[in-house]
C-alpha cells in the first residue's frame, strides 16, 4: 500500500511539475516551484554538452597562474611556458594542475595532466571538455540546491518510483511471468525452477534458475509503461552463477511497444541489454547494449562481469544528462557518457586535417648556450700524457732495448669532445599537435539519454551449462533504493559464502568416496588367434580417473590403455547410455582422445554402420600387418584414412567394462 501511495504522489507530483511554466504563477504549489527551476535548469541544452568560451578560459586560467605565489604575474602571458617562461619546476606545474582543477570543478586525467605545461596547453585541454563548463554551472545551481536540501529529503520517499520489483518470493511468480514457445518445437527450449539454489544466505530467498543444458531460455514479464525522459532510470537484478557455465548469457532485456510474450525470442527487438556473458577463459563481458533509432549500440568500453559461483548484483544507472554508471555489488565499476562511450552520435570534436605546421614552430626544446665558446687550443689537449712521475729503469740498455719512453697515462686536463652547453630554448613551442575543431557532422541530440517508454522486462539466454539463478529485478528512478535492496540481500552474504564453502566439501568427500568404493578394470579380448593363442589383457584403471556428475554419480572413465606394444591412446567410456541395439544421439559427445595417431571410440551397431556382434557397442581401431593403427571408425566419420567404409581387411576388438565392488568383494560386468 505504501508503494502504491507513494507512485499515486509521485504522478501527480510529476505532472504538477511538468505544468510550472516559465514563471510560474502564484497559484502553483510553492513548493513545486523551485525543483520546476532546477529541473529546467539542470536538463537544459545549455548544461549538457556545451563548452566553455575560449577566451573565457584563458582568462581564469591567466588569472589562477598569476595568484600562484613563485611565479611573477608580469611574466604571466597567454602562451607561456611553466618551466621556460615562469621558472616553475614540474611539482609547481601539478600545483596549477589542480588549482585549475578547483578553478574549473572537474578532475584532469593524470595522463592528461602530464601534458599541460603551459597555459596555451591548458586552455585547449579545459575549453574542449563541456565537463568543464558543466561544473562552471552546476556551481551556480550550489546555493539553490542546498536551499532545498530539506524539502528534498521531506519528499524523498515520495519523489522515487518503484516502476517495476520482483524478487520471486511466492508461489504466484509465474501468474506474472510468460514462458515463451520459441525453440519448444524443435526441442531446444529450456525451462526455469523456482528455487534458492543449491546454496544460498537465506533458503525462502528464492529466484528463478535455467534447470537445462545446452537450452535456449525465454522469459519475460509486462511492467507499467515507463519513461525515463528527464528522469534517471536504474535497472538492477542478481544473478547466480551455480553452474561451471562454460559458455552463455546472465543478462536482462527491457523491451518496448507490444510484445508478443509467448513469442519472445533473440529476435526480439529490445531497448536495453544489460549484464554478464561468459564465453569460456577469454570472454568475460558484462554488456550494455542501448537501442538508438532502431539500431543497437553496444558500449566501447570493456567491461568485466564476476564469474564466481556466489550470489552477485548488476547496477545500471542512466541519467537525464546522458551520463551513467554501471555498478557490481554496489561498487562502482565504471562511468561515462553516452556522447563519448557510445559510437552512437559523431563527436563533438575532431582533428583538423587540413592543419599544418607553421614553419616558424620551433620544436627544438634545448639548444647551444651561445655564450658558452670553446677555449682556444681545445682540440689539441692529447687524450694520454707521458707520466711524469715514471723513471727510466736504471737496468735499461738504449742499444738493447731502445729509446726508453714513459708509460702513458690519462691526461687531467682533457675533457673529452667538445660538447656546447645546452639551455633551454625560449622560443620553444612544445611538440605540434594537429588543432581540434568542431565537427560539422555532429548535430546533438538532447533526447539522446532517451529510451522508447519501456514495457517488459525479460530473460532471453542461451547456455551450454545451466545453473543460474536470476532474482531481485528492479527498475526504479532512484539508485538509493537500488542500493538498500543490494545491502538488504547482502546481509545474508557471509551465511551464502558458508553454505557455498559445505556444499563444495561435500562434494569433495562425495567425490573420495566414490573413488575410495569403486575400482574399474577394462578387459581387451581379441577375437582372432594368432598362433594358436588366444591373447587378452587385464587393465586397473586409477581411482582419479573415475568421472562423476554433481551428485556423485559416476558417469565415466578416462584411462590410458596401453595393449600391445604399439598401442598407447586416451579412452573415454561414458556411463549410463541406452540400449546400443539402434542409433542414440548421445553418440556425438563422446570425447575421443588422440596420442601417437590412434583413437578410441564406440562403435554403435547399427544399419548404417558396420555390425557387431549380440548387437553391443565395440571400441575398434585398425590394424595394418601389425605395423600401427591404419584406420580408426568414430560414430559419424571415419577420423584417419579418409575412407566412408571400413576396409575388409579391419578386424575389431570388444571391451567390455567391469565394476569391483568392495562391499561383495566381486566384479561384476557394466552393461554399456
Amino acid at each position: 500500500m505504501a508503494a502504491s501511495a507513494r507512485n499515486v504522489l509521485l504522478k501527480h507530483l510529476r505532472v504538477q511539475v511538468q505544468a510550472v511554466p516559465s514563471n510560474p504563477s502564484s497559484t502553483a504549489p510553492l513548493f513545486l516551484s523551485p525543483f520546476a527551476a532546477i529541473r529546467r535548469r539542470l536538463f537544459s541544452e545549455e548544461v549538457r554538452g556545451t563548452f566553455l568560451d575560449k577566451s573565457e578560459v584563458t582568462d581564469r586560467v591567466v588569472s589562477v597562474v598569476k595568484n600562484f605565489q613563485k611565479v611573477d604575474p608580469s611574466k604571466v602571458t597567454p602562451n607561456a611556458n611553466f618551466e621556460s617562461d615562469l621558472g616553475l619546476d614540474s611539482l609547481d606545474s601539478v600545483e596549477i594542475v589542480m588549482a585549475l582543477e578547483e578553478e574549473f570543478g572537474f578532475e584532469i586525467p593524470d595522463n592528461e595532466a602530464d601534458k599541460i605545461k603551459s597555459i596555451g596547453l591548458a586552455v585547449d585541454f579545459i575549453s574542449s571538455h563541456p565537463q568543464a563548463n558543466m561544473a562552471k554551472q552546476q556551481k551556480q545551481l550550489v546555493l539553490l540546491i542546498l536551499s532545498l536540501f530539506l524539502l528534498s529529503f521531506c519528499f524523498r520517499s515520495s519523489l522515487s518510483e518503484i516502476i517495476f520489483e520482483e524478487r520471486f518470493d511466492d508461489d504466484e511468480w509465474r501468474s506474472r511471468w510468460v514462458t515463451s514457445d520459441w525453440k519448444s518445437s524443435e526441442g531446444k527450449a529450456g525451462s526455469f525452477k523456482h528455487t534458492a539454489g543449491k546454496w544460498s544466505g537465506d533458503h525462502d530467498d528464492k529466484g528463478i534458475q535455467t534447470s537445462n543444458d545446452a537450452k535456449h531460455f525465454a522469459i519475460s514479464a509486462k511492467i507499467p509503461e515507463f519513461s525515463n525522459r528527464n528522469r534517471t532510470l536504474v535497472l538492477q537484478y542478481s544473478i547466480k552463477f551455480e553452474q561451471e557455465i562454460e559458455c552463455g548469457g546472465g543478462y536482462i532485456k527491457l523491451m518496448s511497444g507490444f510484445v508478443n510474450q509467448k513469442k519472445f525470442s533473440g529476435d526480439t527487438p529490445y531497448s536495453l541489454m544489460f549484464g554478464p556473458d561468459i564465453c569460456g577463459t577469454d570472454t568475460k563481458k558484462l554488456h550494455v547494449i542501448v537501442s538508438y533509432q532502431g539500431q543497437n549500440y553496444p558500449i566501447k568500453k570493456d567491461l568485466q562481469c564476476e564469474t564466481d559461483k556466489l550470489t552477485h548484483f548488476y547496477t545500471f544507472i542512466l541519467r537525464p544528462d546522458a551520463t551513467y554508471s554501471v555498478l557490481i555489488d554496489n561498487r562502482e565499476k565504471d562511468s561515462g557518457s553516452m556522447y563519448t562511450d557510445w559510437d552512437i552520435l559523431p563527436p563533438r570534436k575532431i582533428k583538423d586535417v587540413t592543419a599544418k605546421k607553421p614553419a616558424d614552430w620551433d620544436l627544438r626544446e634545448y639548444i647551444d648556450d651561445p655564450n658558452y665558446i670553446k677555449p682556444e687550443g681545445y682540440d689539441s689537449i692529447p687524450r694520454e700524457i707521458p707520466d711524469p712521475k715514471a723513471k727510466q729503469p736504471e737496468e735499461w740498455d738504449d742499444e738493447e732495448n731502445g729509446l726508453w719512453k714513459a708509460p702513458k697515462i690519462p691526461n687531467p686536463a682533457y675533457k673529452g669532445p667538445w660538447r656546447p652547453k645546452k639551455i633551454k630554448n625560449p622560443n620553444y613551442k612544445g611538440k605540434w599537435k594537429i588543432p581540434w575543431i568542431d565537427n560539422p557532422e555532429f548535430e546533438d541530440d538532447p533526447d539522446l539519454y532517451v529510451l522508447k517508454p519501456i514495457n517488459y522486462v525479460g530473460v532471453e539466454v542461451w547456455q551450454v551449462k545451466a545453473g543460474s539463478v536470476f532474482d531481485n529485478i528492479l527498475i526504479c528512478d532512484d539508485p538509493d533504493y537500488a542500493k538498500q535492496v543490494v545491502e538488504e540481500v547482502f546481509a545474508n552474504r557471509e551465511a551464502e559464502k558458508d553454505a557455498f564453502e559445505e556444499a563444495e566439501k561435500r562434494r569433495k568427500a562425495q567425490e573420495e568416496e566414490v573413488c575410495g568404493r569403486n575400482k574399474w578394470r577394462l578387459k581387451e579380448q581379441e577375437k582372432r588367434e594368432k598362433g594358436g593363442e588366444e591373447r587378452g589383457v587385464m587393465i586397473e584403471v586409477a581411482e582419479t580417473d573415475i568421472e562423476t556428475d554433481t551428485e556423485g554419480t559416476v558417469i565415466g572413465i578416462t584411462m590410458i590403455m596401453t595393449s600391445y606394444d604399439w598401442v598407447s591412446s586416451g579412452l573415454h567410456l561414458p556411463l549410463g547410455f541406452p540400449s546400443y541395439n539402434s542409433k542414440f544421439p548421445t553418440m556425438s559427445k563422446l570425447q575421443r582422445l588422440k596420442s601417437r595417431g590412434l583413437s578410441l571410440s564406440f562403435l554403435p551397431c547399427s544399419q548404417d554402420e558396420p555390425k557387431c556382434e549380440d548387437g553391443k557397442p565395440a571400441l575398434v581401431l585398425g590394424d595394418d600387418d601389425n605395423d600401427g593403427p591404419a584406420i580408426v571408425a568414430t560414430y559419424n566419420d571415419l577420423v584417419q584414412g579418409g575412407a566412408n567404409s571400413l576396409p575388409s581387411s579391419f578386424t575389431p576388438y570388444e571391451f567390455n567394462v567391469e565394476m569391483f565392488s568392495s562391499q561383495t568383494g566381486e566384479w561384476k560386468e557394466l552393461n554399456l
